[in-house]
C-alpha cells in the first residue's frame, strides 16, 4: 500500500530558493524581515500540513563519512564526528553538544507517493547535514546545516532548518524519533529543538556577510513570533556558528545566538546575542 508524503508550502518555498542567487536570497531575507509573520505563518502552516504524516519505519542509518572526506562538507562532518564533545565558549561557560548522525531525511518513506500524486521514489535520498544532542541538565535535539566556502547564504540555511524542523516537530514524528533514538536519546514534547547554521571557512565578503546579520534579525523575530503564537516550545535555541576547518580542535566560535528562555527555563521572551 502506498503511503502519502505531504509536500508542504515551506518545502515548496525552500525548493524555489535553490535556484536563486545570493542577491535574490538576500532580498528574500529583507522581505521577511519587513514582515516576519510571513515566514512564521509559512512554517506553522507547514507543521500542520505534516501532522497527518505517520510512519512506523526508521529514518535509515547515517551514511559513513568518506575516509578521505574530499568533499568540503564531508570534511566538516568528519571533524564534528571526531569530537566526543563540541564546545562553543560563551560568557556563561560553554554551550556543549555531541554529534549523533548525518544525512537523515525526516520524510524517508518506502512505497510512498507525494501528496500531489507523483511517486516519492527519492524520499530517502539526502537529508540534513548533521544531527546532534546538547550536553547538560536538559539535553535537546539539534538540527545542523553546514555552509562551506562560497556556499549559499545563511538565510538559505535557516530556511532549510525550518523546513526540516516542520517535518520533525509533529507528535507522530517525535514518537518516531523516540522509537529509534534518532537523536541519541528521548525527545520531549514540546521538543525545544536547537538549530545550528555552521559556517565553515565561509566566504562572508560582500552581500553574503550582510545576510548573516540579516538572518540573525529574522531568527529573533521568528522566535518571538513562535512564543507569541503559543508554539515557543518547538525551538529552544538558534545559533550561527563558525569553524576554521584546518584549525578545528573540538571547539566552534559563536557568530550569533537566539535564545528562547521560555522554552529552556520558563523566562520570557528570548534574546539574541551577537559576537
Amino acid at each position: 500500500m502506498s503511503r502519502i508524503v505531504p509536500i508542504t508550502r515551506l518545502h515548496r518555498y525552500y525548493k524555489s530558493l535553490e535556484v536563486m542567487n545570493t542577491d535574490e536570497q538576500t532580498q528574500e531575507c529583507r522581505s521577511f524581515n519587513r514582515d516576519p509573520r510571513l515566514l512564521l505563518d509559512l512554517f506553522l502552516n507547514s507543521v500542520s500540513e505534516f501532522e497527518v504524516y505517520r510512519n512506523l519505519e526508521g529514518f535509515g542509518s547515517s551514511p559513513r563519512v568518506p575516509v578521505n572526506a574530499g568533499n568540503s562538507r564531508h570534511r566538516v562532518v568528519a571533524r564534528l564526528k571526531s569530537s566526543p564533545k563540541i564546545r562553543v565558549p560563551d560568557g556563561d561557560g560553554a554551550y556543549v553538544f555531541r554529534y549523533v548522525g548525518r544525512e537523515i531525511n525526516p520524510w524517508r518513506t518506502t512505497r510512498s507517493t507525494f501528496s500531489d500524486g507523483t511517486p516519492a521514489s527519492s524520499t530517502g535520498a539526502g537529508g540534513i547535514d548533521y544531527l546532534a544532542r546538547t550536553v547538560g541538565d536538559r539535553e535537546r535535539p539539534v538540527l545542523g546545516e553546514i555552509k562551506v566556502g562560497s556556499d549559499k547564504t545563511a538565510f538559505y540555511a535557516f530556511v532549510q532548518l525550518l523546513n526540516y524542523l516542520s517535518k520533525f516537530a509533529t507528535r507522530n514524528q517525535i514518537d518516531r524519533c523516540n522509537r529509534f533514538l534518532t537523536f541519541g536519546g528521548s525527545v520531549e514534547d514540546p521538543p525545544a529543538f536547537h538549530l545550528h547554521i555552521l559556517l565553515a571557512d565561509f566566504n562572508d565578503r560582500g552581500t553574503k556577510g550582510q545576510t548573516i546579520l540579516l538572518t540573525s534579525e529574522l531568527a529573533m523575530a521568528f522566535n518571538a513570533g513562535l512564543i507569541a503564537a503559543g508554539r515557543g516550545g518547538l525551538v529552544g535555541r538558534i545559533l550561527c556558528l563558525e569553524m576554521r576547518v584546518e584549525h578545528y580542535a573540538d571547539s566552534l566560535s559563536r557568530v550569533w545566538d537566539v535564545q528562547n528562555r521560555n522554552a529552556e527555563s520558563g523566562i520570557y521572551p528570548g534574546e539574541v546575542l551577537v559576537r
